[in-house]
């Protein structure tokens, strides 16, 4: 018996019933891969996090907060902190106050060893940071202090090395530089809270009777003296991080200023 001819319908009605499976399967992979990615926008898990997030119940509106990424540090900021990210929060009326914490998002790479801190007037505070391995955040700090924040890392505090400085003599209150007298600070730790030895070397001019000069200070900032005693050596004790300029100076027992020099230390935490 001959095979009656295929007509086009018949074969459409082939065709279909092969496809028409794989179609659905299709269809229901299509579905799938929608509620997914319906689900990862909701929780949020494919959005990168804004570099300031907000609390939700925050009483403040977002007009009235000024953020932006500084290129850098704010000219006068401690070098001890290497900044890799600079975040700058300010509120346009300074009277108000943030209500709740808000977080910030640093995306840029941290560094060995990274802290998170704010700048308080030219010194970088530290604060409790922590990694996060989110999707373009590397590091993120809350806060409620409008201000500078930054990522970065604090530097080792450099060895300590011998400082040395010149000593002037004065004649009517012009200097002189005396050859062979020098202002010293020893090797050894040169932090707050720990002693620095000062020493004075070297031998007093010939005219200038050791006599003539008993009283040695070595005073601060703000002139006030640091210790006062008879001798070469003296002890300082630094109470604060940063740059000390130490003044020498030495006067006659009725005031009169005879010998004076300077020394500039750093000093670390």
């Amino acid at each position: 018996m001959a095979k009656a001819a295929e007509t086009p319908r018949s074969i459409l009605a082939r065709e279909w019933r092969v496809l028409k499976p794989l179609l659905w399967l299709g269809l229901a992979g299509c579905a799938i891969l929608a509620v997914a990615l319906a689900f990862r926008g909701v929780t949020g898990v494919a959005r990168v996090p804004k570099p300031m997030q907000i609390h939700a119940q925050e009483a403040l509106a977002l007009d009235d907060i000024e953020f932006r990424e500084l290129p850098g540090p704010p000219e006068g900021a401690d070098p001890a902190f290497a900044c890799t990210q600079v975040y700058e929060v300010r509120l346009k009326d300074p009277a108000r106050s943030f209500s709740h914490d808000f977080t910030l998002n640093f995306s840029k790479d941290a560094p060995k060893d990274a802290a998170v801190a704010r700048l308080d007037g030219k010194q970088w505070l530290r604060l409790d940071g922590e990694a996060a391995p989110q999707t373009g955040v590397s590091y993120r700090v809350q806060g409620r202090q409008p201000g500078v924040y930054a990522l970065g890392q604090f530097q080792a505090a450099a060895p300590a090395t011998p400082g040395e400085a010149g000593v002037a003599r004065l004649r009517e209150g012009k200097p002189e530089p005396v050859p062979g007298l020098t202002l010293r600070a020893w090797e050894g730790p040169r932090r707050v809270g720990e002693v620095v030895r000062l020493s004075l070397e070297g031998r007093l001019p010939e005219d200038l009777p050791e006599d003539e000069v008993r009283l040695l200070w070595f005073v601060g900032d703000s002139e006030d003296a640091v210790e006062d005693a008879m001798g070469r050596e003296f002890a300082w004790v630094p109470s604060e991080k940063g740059t000390a300029l130490i003044r020498f100076v030495g006067r006659t027992p009725d005031g009169t200023r005879l010998l004076q020099g300077e020394l500039t230390l750093a000093v670390s935490e």
